[in-house]
């Protein structure tokens, strides 16, 4: 008996050591557990602050689109705008290009006319030449008239008298 109780107080004396080891244990996980949900704690929380984050990025993007929306038409807009404006270019420079055209003929005609201008003021000269000499021609011979007259006259008289 005696060896008995020593091997129950022995085997209590042990259960007790065990016990308390597994005691020792639990706490030890307890304390990790602790740490972990305190982890897991501050996890959540990173993971709610990543979440606004994300919420207001996914906001800010919805607004990108929008805008992105809104410069799309616009551009779409000013693409037809500038081919309406490249047409109207096109149209300008044919009309320009007659514009030359008619240009060229006007001053060919100028070149031309300006000849023709040139020989008139020669033929007038010409003329007035002429003129002037016969003004001359003219005076002499009225003169020469008078002077006929003149004497038709005295020989009339002569001949009346």
């Amino acid at each position: 008996m005696a060896e008995e109780t020593v091997s129950d107080e022995r085997f209590k004396g042990e259960m007790t050591r065990m016990m308390k080891t597994v005691i020792l244990k639990i706490d030890g996980f307890e304390t990790r557990f602790d740490g972990l949900e305190t982890r897991f704690d501050g996890l959540e929380t990173r993971f709610d602050g990543l979440e606004t984050r994300f919420d207001g990025l996914e906001t800010r993007f919805d607004g990108l689109e929008t805008r992105f929306d809104r410069l799309e038409s616009k551009v779409d807009l000013l693409s037809g705008q500038m081919a309406e404006i490249g047409l109207k270019v096109i149209e300008i420079d044919k009309r320009l290009i007659a514009v030359e055209k008619r240009l060229l003929n006007v001053e060919s005609e100028v070149v031309y006319l300006r000849a023709e201008l040139e020989e008139v003021k020669r033929k007038i000269e010409i003329i007035d030449k002429k003129v002037s000499r016969l003004s001359v021609n003219y005076i002499e011979l009225e003169t020469k008239v008078e002077d006929l007259t003149f004497r038709i006259e005295k020989i009339e008289q002569k001949l009346a008298a």
